[in-house]
């Protein structure tokens, strides 16, 4: 509290020939374990080394390999050189996992991965695919409250203690450069006075500065435009054909302060539709809309924003597709200590590059963006990666039907899942969420119940849910751990 923070979104790739894989090995104490590295030679074969320890982490609930990145904030030097440390945070712990994919050409990819469990067994990076951490996760940040307005390095180092083996140790280092600078002040832009329709019509069509456009047959772009709290910002556009696919009005921003939104009316001022997510970005589909005249509302929901831009796009677009093929069916997941895969194909008829965007929703019917979550980190994967393991650290507990987006930068298209996702932890039978003694009360009834082997009796997800050793049952040693966890040992 208090501080100021720049979070930032890291990527650690295995760009080498080997897997990257480390294996639990002697428990320290409740929260630590030895960590060895496997190597595996070219003929099958392998060797270990010792490589550091494993920490049950907190704030994700599950084992991390300790001291995996370090982040710094730099001096830029003159000729871009790398100056003095100015602020550095925590080492950050990672549970390392098969997340994206990162090169497909790399020869030893294998596009079904080998690690997504976070467990304190076997945690690893397999050759062309990258772990990759959200800078909405805890230690995500180095602190800046005491830098001042300036362009600096931000540095991430992977490995900073040089735990792990590696056939090249002098890439383990990335860095950019940032600005860092209190918002532009907020000023009327080049449209105003544009806060109401009247203002609006009583502006010449396609005059100078106008916010009046009159005929837009083609995508325009206006940069650099600015909303105050309390006021909106009005524009009037025209259009002669009938809207189609992939035509559409949207605002887009860099600011993460506030919260704009969008809207549509038509020539007689009724709402047609709205775009109110928690971003600075909206977009409103032209499809199906009849030639005519338009307005578009720009409003604050909370705070200003002294930079964003508007796109009016009125040309034809054919939409991207997309085919999900994993989750295909319904799938129970640990939450932060499993991920899960999905997997897709898509394609666009105009051969535009397409982005692809993981959501989740409690339903499966019709996909409602101002209800659905969408998953940190998974916002634009490239579609011709056509797989990604979900990281479930950040997802909160229960059922989700996974949701694709695909989007060519003009249009969307979307499919669900064929199949569920359950994300449980262990020991909470009555799925609320938690572990706690009303689950043991009814894990105690089970347990007297059972006669002929322990998990025989039972649903298949009760047995997961109460296999708190992982072998596959529940039996009196789950039983034993269960308890132990419930009162904290």
């Amino acid at each position: 509290p208090g501080r100021k923070l720049l979070r930032l979104s890291t990527g650690t790739p295995n760009i080498g020939w080997g897997r990257l894989e480390i294996r639990g090995g002697e428990v320290i104490n409740s929260t630590t374990q030895r960590v060895n590295q496997r190597i595996y030679r070219t003929d099958g074969t392998f060797w270990e080394r010792p490589a550091g320890n494993f920490l049950y982490h907190a704030g994700h609930n599950h084992i991390h390999f300790d001291n995996w990145c370090k982040y710094r904030l730099r001096r830029v030097l003159a000729n871009d050189g790398v100056g003095e440390i100015l602020s550095e945070g925590q080492k950050t712990s990672f549970c390392i996992l098969d997340l994206q994919v990162h090169d497909t050409s790399n020869p030893y990819y294998n596009s079904a991965g080998n690690y997504r469990n976070c467990g304190a067994t076997v945690q690893g990076l397999t050759p062309g695919w990258a772990d990759i951490y959200s800078k909405s996760l805890p230690d995500q940040w180095v602190d800046i409250t005491d830098i001042p307005d300036g362009t600096y390095w931000l540095e991430a180092e992977v490995d900073p203690d040089n735990n792990l083996l590696e056939s090249n140790e002098d890439n383990n280092i990335g860095r950019v450069k940032v600005t860092i600078a209190s918002p532009p002040p907020l000023g009327p832009d080049r449209f105003e006075e544009n806060d109401t329709r009247a203002q609006v019509d009583a502006r010449p069509e396609g005059g100078n500065n106008s916010p009046n456009f009159g005929l837009v047959n083609a995508a325009r772009t206006y940069e650099s435009l600015s909303v105050e709290p309390n006021d909106d910002d009005w524009f009037k556009f025209r259009m002669n054909n009938a809207g189609s696919a992939g035509d559409h009005v949207a605002i887009t921003s860099t600011i993460t302060t506030g919260d704009t939104d969008l809207e549509l009316y038509d020539a007689n001022g009724n709402r047609l539709a709205r775009s109110i997510t928690t971003s600075n970005n909206e977009t409103i589909s032209l499809s199906g809309r009849p030639a005519g005249t338009y307005y578009i509302r720009v409003f604050p929901y909370s705070g200003s924003n002294p930079s964003y831009n508007l796109r009016i796009d009125p040309a034809a677009n054919n939409p991207p597709t997309i085919t999900v093929q994993e989750p295909a069916q319904n799938v129970w997941v640990e939450a932060s200590i499993e991920a899960f895969r999905v997997r897709w194909q898509t394609s666009d008829a105009d051969g535009d590059p397409v982005k692809v965007a993981v959501w989740l929703h409690r339903t499966p019917v019709v996909f409602d963006k101002n209800t659905a979550t969408l998953v940190p980190g998974y916002e634009a994967i490239p579609g011709s990666d056509g797989v990604a393991n979900v990281n479930t650290a950040t997802i909160p507990h229960g059922q989700w039907y996974v949701y694709l987006k695909a989007t060519d930068g003009g249009s969307i298209n979307g499919r669900f899942a064929a199949g569920w996702v359950h994300l449980y932890i262990k020991g909470d039978i009555d799925m609320n969420g938690r572990f706690d003694a009303e689950d043991m009360e009814i894990i105690v009834k089970m347990f007297r119940a059972q006669t002929g082997g322990y998990g025989g009796k039972m649903p298949d997800h009760w047995t997961m849910i109460l296999d708190a050793d992982r072998d596959g049952d529940f039996d009196e040693q789950d039983f034993k751990l269960l308890k132990r966890m419930l009162n904290g040992h």
